[in-house]
C-alpha cells in the first residue's frame, strides 16, 4: 500500500507540478505504469506469501533500486528532484530489515546510483 501512496504521491509531482524540461516523458510515463503494476501486484497477489524470498530485502532492494534509478534517470538524470525517494527507499529497509539485509540493500542503492552518475 504504502508503494502505491509514494508512485501515486510522485505521479502527481511529475504530472502536475514538474517542469519536463531536460527530462524524458515517455520513460517517466512508463515507470511510473511499471511501477504501479507492480505495486497493486504485491497488493492484491500478495506473492511474498507463497515465495518468502520476495519478504527479503535482497529482493526489494533489486526491484526498487531498478525502478527508482529509472525513474531519476527520466525526470533529469543528476537534477532530478527525486533524489529523495533514495533516503526514503533506504531508511525504509533499514527499520524494516536486519543490519546484513540493510548492508546489501545500500551496497545495491550505491552501486546503482553510481550507474546513473557513469
Amino acid at each position: 500500500m504504502i508503494r502505491l501512496i509514494v508512485v501515486a504521491a510522485n505521479s502527481v509531482l511529475y504530472w502536475l507540478v514538474l517542469d519536463k524540461q531536460g527530462t524524458i516523458p515517455w520513460l517517466a510515463n512508463a515507470v511510473i505504469g511499471i511501477a504501479a503494476l507492480y505495486g497493486l501486484y504485491v497488493w492484491f497477489a500478495e506473492p511474498y506469501r507463497r515465495y518468502p524470498i520476495l519478504l527479503s530485502s535482497y529482493f526489494t532492494s533489486l526491484s526498487d533500486s531498478a525502478l527508482i534509478m529509472v525513474w531519476l534517470y527520466a525526470t533529469g538524470s543528476i537534477a532530478s528532484p527525486f533524489y529523495l525517494l533514495l533516503y526514503i527507499s533506504m531508511v525504509a529497509i533499514a527499520f524494516r530489515y536486519p543490519a546484513r539485509q540493510t548492508l546489501f540493500a545500500s551496497l545495491v542503492y550505491s552501486g546503482s546510483y553510481f550507474a546513473l552518475l557513469c
